[in-house]
């Protein structure tokens, strides 16, 4: 692999033929001999000898090989080797993706190196995104049609904490999904397939705006349907009402059951078998009256249920729409 690496790095050499003047100033450049160099490759490490050359008029060094491969200064891994070590950490730990480079193709990167990519690419990312969200919500948004999409797409959103290394506490991660096809893996199934998805883990306005945006540039809001499924957080249903205020809002079977459990008690089961009767079919009005006469029934016994009861009786009302 190395051998053929550097038999075509040798004929894109030749291919590029003299430079005649300095893009930069417009100086004269003169061959200066030629310059080692050592990177590490997806076939391991290899040592080039480039040809470089001086501008005359400001004395800058020019290595067109390295303009060719893209090789930045001082950079000493190509770019196929930088991308498959971040993808492995989206994956796997800073620890264990050093190791898995070491043991499949031999290639030494460090724990700090991976940190330091992370943080590069993160910043290209971060700057893309934002300029995206720019192009469509700020002063001078291009919002031009992407064409009606048909049937439906799917979104969801939902917030995780994370550990920050960095101050030692944690931090809410903002995840956005969106599926905008579908395929049939069974005679009354269908799995949501075209995932895409965005995060954040700014402020829930910062993700609005940034899921929106994301949203526009994929067609969503072109599409026959919008169905929002979210566990029916204030800071979710806050994001829904702005970003998409004529979707079908559904709140997940999930959520709601595990609420009903706690709000009821699960020692309580022919209560809590009727209000999940009622969930199913999405009757609230009869959701919030077994949920009333329950918090009534255990107030005197058992106060701490009752408080519970009427904290699930507000997330109900609450997402009356997604019930």
């Amino acid at each position: 692999g190395r051998q053929l690496w550097l038999e075509g790095i040798g004929t894109l050499e030749r291919s590029l033929g003299v430079p005649r003047g300095h893009v930069g100033c417009g100086g004269i450049l003169k061959a200066n001999g030629r310059a080692p160099r050592r990177i590490v490759t997806l076939a391991g490490e290899v040592g080039l000898s480039r040809r470089r050359h001086r501008c005359g008029a400001c004395g800058a060094e020019v290595v067109p090989l390295d303009a060719l491969l893209g090789l930045e200064p001082r950079a000493q891994h190509t770019t196929g080797v930088r991308e498959r070590a971040l993808f492995l950490v989206t994956e796997l730990s800073y620890a264990k993706t050093a190791r898995t480079l070491d043991e499949l193709r031999s290639i030494g990167v460090s724990h700090g190196q991976l940190h330091a990519w992370v943080k590069e690419e993160g910043a290209l990312i971060e700057a893309d995104v934002v300029a995206r969200t720019e192009a469509v919500l700020g002063a001078h948004p291009e919002r031009g049609s992407t064409g009606r999409m048909p049937g439906d797409v799917w979104v969801s959103a939902d917030g995780t904490m994370v550990n920050d290394r960095r101050s030692g506490t944690h931090m809410e991660v903002k995840l956005g999904l969106v599926f905008t096809g579908t395929e049939r893996i069974g005679k009354h199934r269908r799995a949501l397939t075209d995932r895409h998805l965005v995060g954040a883990t700014g402020s829930w306005t910062t993700f609005a705006e940034r899921f929106t945006a994301a949203c526009a540039a994929l067609g969503v809001y072109e599409a026959e349907r919008i169905l929002f499924v979210s566990d029916g957080a204030a800071a979710i249903r806050w994001s829904r009402e702005r970003s998409f205020p004529d979707a079908i809002e559904l709140l997940d079977w999930y959520h709601l059951s595990e609420q009903l459990r706690f709000g009821v008690g699960r020692q309580h089961e022919e209560v809590l078998s009727t209000a999940l009767g009622a969930a199913m079919p999405g009757d609230v009005d009869a959701l919030l009256a077994i949920l009333r006469s329950h918090a009534r029934a255990v107030e005197r016994d058992d106060p701490e249920q009752a408080l519970r009861c009427r904290g699930v009786i507000g997330y109900v009302t609450n997402n009356r729409r997604g019930i």
